[in-house]
């Protein structure tokens, strides 16, 4: 992940670079929108528990014996997460997606950093939004 920071570090300085970088970010415009917020959504201290129940069940998954209880974890508490979603005008597999990247991140600890990486790379190519969101 260091590594693509600091790409994108080099195509701020240069502006032919900037230009492909541009191009290349609004292609994943919508998908980094959604990976943002999510994000946001996922680490507030009311959702820790949820959070840590789906970490437990990620874990769970990694064993091929175990019974796979995604689907109630679902019931339990995603749907909060995909009403959010859609009041949001999140695209509902890109959000899907995002939340499941981001919990597994958390579990091998490596979530703050990515999303401190998606968080520069979104300040200089998606501006507004990223101010809009930030806090």
């Amino acid at each position: 992940m260091r590594w693509l920071r600091s790409a994108f570090s080099l195509t701020w300085k240069f502006r032919n670079l900037n230009r492909y970088a541009e191009e290349l970010y609004n292609r994943f415009r919508g998908l980094a929108r959604a990976f943002y917020r999510t994000y946001r959504w996922l680490h507030t201290p009311q959702r820790r528990p949820w959070l840590e129940s789906a970490q437990a069940i990620q874990f769970q998954a990694m064993d091929e014996k175990a019974p796979k209880k995604v689907g109630s974890l679902m019931d339990d508490g995603f749907g909060d997460f995909s009403t959010w979603a859609a009041q949001e005008q999140l695209d509902p597999k890109e959000a899907y997606q995002a939340i499941w990247f981001w919990v597994r991140r958390s579990i091998d600890g490596t979530d703050q950093l990515f999303f401190q990486v998606l968080s520069d790379i979104m300040s200089v190519h998606d501006a507004y939004y990223f101010e809009v969101w930030k806090e």
